[in-house]
């Protein structure tokens, strides 16, 4: 059964990812191990994640008219995603993301933006009717600011959440967080955020009310911390959640699967803490498996890995470790 409805303003970028065995030395010419082509940009990623988790979702970005537009529309359409508010720009190219990923898992990213920071308010006033018809609104910082300001001022309010996951990181504008629910860093933004190093969950546990006070409209502090799982902050109260054991193969996405099973959660009626954990085990699963679009979970993926873990639970000594940084 598909819940309420969700809307994405964010990227789309196809990621060309290389597998290496280490990072190379400057002015070192190193044999990579694998390459692959996938769609994925942070606003495609979460949007695929909620719909997998049985979520209805609509996407606002832009794409470029070229080979990549193209597979990023086509990604889309394949989700089950409504895609009439994706526009194409004849004067960019579309994103492109060049993930590298190491043996361990774990993954350096360099994007090129392109059509996605040109996407402006006027292009997101063209989406009004969807974006007050929905009931949780994702966002993220690969697109300009002010798209993300108009967006959230148009969802703002009794009945809706607003979901920002400040990546790639910038500054916070005042402006947007007046009309932010749920703030969702990883232990690298909320450092930044804090400007304070967080080494352990308890140090991000003390820091997270900073963030709260700092920006009082804020319902809820959602940090993911890798292998120190995640940290939820409301008012008045600050709980750590255990991550879920798995085999790193590739950390790209885990954060926006993350995001996405949020999002979805939430709307099937979880609390805070009760839609953490659901998600924490979707990013840990998106973790297990290469690219960004084809290792996030569905909803009997995550289901089959909590029953999976209740039983483990029952065994001696076992204690949930999922040993990546979700992207």
């Amino acid at each position: 059964m598909q819940s309420d409805p969700v809307v994405v303003v964010g990227s789309l970028v196809v990621d060309i990812v290389t597998q290496l065995p280490r990072w190379p030395q400057l002015g070192e010419t190193m044999l990579g191990l694998q390459l692959d082509v996938f769609p994925g940009g942070k606003g495609l990623n979460q949007a695929v994640a909620a719909a997998r988790q049985g979520s209805r979702v609509t996407f606002v970005g832009q794409v470029g008219n070229d080979v990549f537009g193209t597979i990023l529309r086509n990604a889309v359409q394949s989700e089950g995603i409504a895609n009439s508010y994706i526009r194409i720009a004849s004067d960019e190219g579309s994103g492109v993301g060049l993930p590298f990923v190491f043996p361990n898992g774990e993954n350096a990213i360099i994007l090129l933006p392109r059509a996605n920071m040109s996407l402006s308010a006027k292009h997101i006033r063209e989406a009004r009717s969807a974006l007050e018809l929905s009931r949780i609104l994702l966002l993220q910082f690969e697109i300009p600011d002010d798209a993300c300001r108009e967006a959230a001022r148009m969802v703002y309010g009794p009945g809706h959440t607003v979901i920002l996951d400040p990546a790639p990181f910038r500054v916070l504008d005042p402006d947007l967080m007046e009309h932010v629910n749920i703030l969702t860093p990883n232990q690298t933004e909320l450092e930044l955020l804090t400007g304070l190093s967080l080494p352990t969950p308890e140090a991000a546990m003390a820091a997270a009310p900073i963030i709260l006070r700092r920006y009082p409209r804020l319902d809820a502090l959602v940090a993911t911390l890798g292998d120190q799982g995640t940290v939820v902050a409301t008012a008045g109260r600050v709980v750590r959640i255990a991550p879920a054991t798995v085999r790193a193969v590739d950390s790209t996405a885990a954060g926006d699967a993350f995001n996405g099973a949020l999002a979805a959660r939430l709307l099937q009626g979880d609390d805070i803490e009760t839609a953490c954990r659901f998600a924490s085990v979707a990013g840990a699963l998106a973790a297990t498996r290469l690219g960004a679009l084809p290792s996030l979970p569905t909803a009997n993926d995550v289901e089959r890995e909590l029953f999976r873990m209740a039983q483990a639970m029952e065994g001696p000594g076992r204690r949930a470790k999922s040993g990546v940084k979700p992207r």
